[in-house]
């Protein structure tokens, strides 16, 4: 009978570990990074760029996607402009800026503020007009591909300031 126990205990301990384990992984939300910065550039080949800061700790391995694609009333995003897939090199904790750049349609790097690697990027950057564009940041298993969670959006120029009145 003990070890039926013995048994029972690991199982036990097994799936106990692999929720907790779970949880701390979990998925961003809505609210769990803020945009600090946003850099359209007026002639090409000069380097765009936007950073953030993680607002939680953030585990290994979490993926988020940056893209320009503006949100349809269909429900899914515009096509034809790019999108960013960022990947936390290490876990990081609350609090850590992070800046993504380079040339619209190039290879984008990400970077600490501060200095030194954040992780890695995918995908084309972003080419951020300097007239207004969005950047909205989302997770989904495969990038532009539903489902979607939203986590965070900026939108620059969004309105013009006529005679001191916004």
């Amino acid at each position: 009978m003990k070890s039926f126990y013995n048994i029972l205990f690991k199982v036990a301990f097994f799936f106990l570990s692999f929720f907790v384990t779970q949880q701390s992984t979990a998925q961003l939300v809505a609210g769990d990074i803020a945009f600090t910065g946003y850099h359209g550039s007026l002639n090409s080949p000069q380097s765009d760029g936007f950073s953030f800061v993680i607002l939680k700790n953030v585990a290994a391995n979490t993926v988020i996607h940056f893209t320009e694609n503006a949100w349809g009333n269909n429900s899914v995003f515009r096509a034809g402009e790019n999108t960013v897939s960022f990947t936390f090199a290490t876990a990081r904790t609350q609090g850590t800026e992070i800046a993504i750049a380079g040339i619209p349609g190039g290879t984008p790097t990400a970077t600490l503020i501060g200095g030194g690697s954040a992780g890695t990027c995918s995908g084309l950057m972003l080419s951020l007009s300097v007239n207004g564009d969005q950047v909205i940041a989302y997770q989904s298993a495969v990038a532009n591909t539903a489902p979607f969670t939203f986590i965070s959006a900026i939108h620059m120029n969004v309105h013009t300031i006529a005679n001191g009145n916004a």
